[in-house]
């Protein structure tokens, strides 16, 4: 339901009709499970909202891998900060890099990549 608060404040994006919730209660369990099949389609909502995406750490498979394919189909700048090559956690950012994925290794490399004005923290310098 959108709220009075919610439509002066905001916009509202979503992948689903009103009142189709992505969780589902598991009354057997008594406990909220997550409806996993609902998430790449956010992602896919994420990476058309975004001017960049950067994924910090990734396995080789995942949602920071899902919005990062979908926003390099989109022609959005993908960026993934490398990591060491023994490390399941790091195995997706060093598979992006090595598909086209723009490597970061300081905040700089971003502010360079799109053009950002970078203010430094300690002007006068």
């Amino acid at each position: 339901m959108i709220t009075p608060k919610m439509s002066s404040v905001g916009d509202l994006v979503a992948q689903c009709a009103f009142g189709i919730h992505a969780r589902a209660t598991c009354p057997a369990r008594g406990c909220i499970q997550s409806s996993n099949w609902r998430f790449p389609p956010r992602n896919r909502i994420i990476a058309g909202l975004s001017a960049a995406v950067v994924v910090v750490e990734a396995a080789r498979t995942g949602g920071a891998l899902i919005t990062a394919v979908k926003a390099a189909e989109y022609g959005i700048p993908v960026f993934a900060m490398p990591g060491d090559v023994d490390r399941a956690s790091s195995e997706g950012c060093n598979l992006l890099i090595r598909d086209g994925a723009f490597p970061v290794l300081d905040p700089e490399d971003l502010v360079e990549e799109l053009g950002l004005v970078h203010e430094l923290a300690t002007a006068g310098r």
